[in-house]
């Protein structure tokens, strides 16, 4: 380390409320340069002109004059454990290792949000590719946005070292999630799920970290209503003809999956070949669900085929090759709130309502249900069972209903 030079320095612009200057140490090695902040303040008075702190009986400089011949004694230990042949070595690993960030012949640390951005950077290629959806993308930047954020007030850095992730962080990120960004239950659990991912796929994956701090965490999905739209209430949305063409479009898109039942990622997906002809003459959409890979072929509705025919010769349609214009699902949700004030819909209405609807629609029309849980890709036929439950709660309360008006006439007489 022939080449190594240490220069402790002060600023004098940078002066706290006691007058009190920061100490600084400039690392400089080979050709390249770093700047470290001790994380010590001196009095510039006391400061020499040789760089260091004056002779002095008073106790905190002593404890300052220590410390800091401790860093430059720290970082010429480097030259007894390095290797003779090494020629990696740079001045930013130097100041790491005086922080305890590096450790010569080890693995550097690798931050959280640094693996974030890895696990980030393979996923996009699985999205362009085909194997994964635009929806789980958008949420895994949400949540590594909310993560930087989090670790940002919460311990004044820009990232935290893998080695310190700890049951406590997760903790303490749910209730930031919770108090600070106000999020829901389910939202925060998701959120914490997600980055449970980066940890199992690509922390343990290539050895960044032993064992699992997720492991305690025990937060859990409730059930919350499911909301769906009746007959009357799909025929309002259907029949309404916007002037605002931004309107139209998303109205079109929505009505289409309640009568295919598609997730708003597939539907984005659909292209021409997903139309096939069956053997019983009727035309079929034909896709696997992009979140199961399972099939879910649906017989096209005449009310769907007709919003095909309208944007069969649309130019975003023959630009991209797809079925119906590419709407973002942000701007589904944020229109789909204008359309139902203008129709009169007394229910928040996001993109998987309409999946919702379809689901209802197709058992109480007295579709079997084993025949719903295949059109719409579900692994399992519980989940379609939901649906059911929810119809028969509708009877249930629209007989309860019933059963009053009779009651209250019985009284009168």
């Amino acid at each position: 380390m022939k080449n190594l030079k240490t220069t402790f320095y002060v600023k004098k612009d940078k002066a706290n409320q006691k007058g009190e200057v920061p100490v600084y140490l400039r690392i400089s090695y080979e050709e390249t340069e770093a700047t470290y902040f001790t994380s010590y303040f001196v009095n510039p008075k006391r400061w020499r002109e040789t760089r260091c702190i004056k002779l002095s009986r008073i106790p905190e400089e002593i404890i300052i004059r220590d410390n800091l011949d401790l860093m430059i004694d720290k970082i010429f230990e480097l030259q007894k454990v390095l290797p003779k042949d090494d020629n990696t070595l740079n001045a930013d690993l130097i100041k790491k290792y005086i922080k305890g960030e590096w450790e010569p012949n080890k693995t550097e640390a690798i931050g959280f949000l640094e693996a974030f951005d890895y696990h980030n950077k393979v996923f996009s290629e699985k999205v362009k590719a085909g194997d994964r959806s635009d929806g789980s993308m958008t949420k895994f930047l949400t949540v590594r946005k909310h993560l930087e954020e989090f670790i940002k007030n919460k311990y004044n850095k820009k990232d935290i070292d893998l080695k310190q992730l700890k049951f406590q962080f997760i903790e303490n990120f749910d209730l930031f999630l919770r108090n600070e960004k106000s999020i829901k239950n389910n939202t925060t659990v998701k959120y914490i799920r997600a980055s449970r991912k980066i940890v199992k796929g690509s922390i343990l994956k290539y050895g960044w970290l032993d064992k699992d701090p997720f492991t305690p965490y025990e937060g859990r999905l409730v059930e919350i209503d499911t909301i769906y739209l009746t007959e009357e209430e799909l025929h309002k949305i259907e029949s309404k003809q916007f002037q605002s063409e931004r309107l139209q479009v998303v109205k079109d898109i929505f009505v289409f999956c309640c009568y295919c039942g598609y997730a708003p990622a597939d539907v984005t997906q659909l292209t021409a070949l997903n139309l096939q002809r069956h053997v019983d003459g009727q035309l079929w959409l034909m896709k696997r669900r992009q979140k199961t890979k399972i099939e879910c072929n649906v017989m096209l509705m005449p009310m769907a085929e007709e919003i095909l025919n309208k944007y069969k010769d649309h130019k975003e349609c023959l630009v991209n090759g797809t079925l119906l214009p590419k709407r973002s699902n942000q701007k589904i949700n944020e229109y789909l709130k204008e359309i139902a004030d203008v129709c009169g819909i007394q229910k928040e209405l996001h993109h998987y309502v309409s999946r919702h609807t379809f689901g209802t629609l197709m058992l109480t029309k007295g579709v079997p249900l084993e025949t719903v849980s295949k059109m719409m890709g579900h692994k399992r036929i519980t989940q379609t069972q939901h649906y059911a439950r929810l119809i028969n709660s509708k009877v249930s309360s629209d007989l309860k209903a019933v059963k009053r008006k009779f009651l209250k006439k019985r009284k009168m007489k």
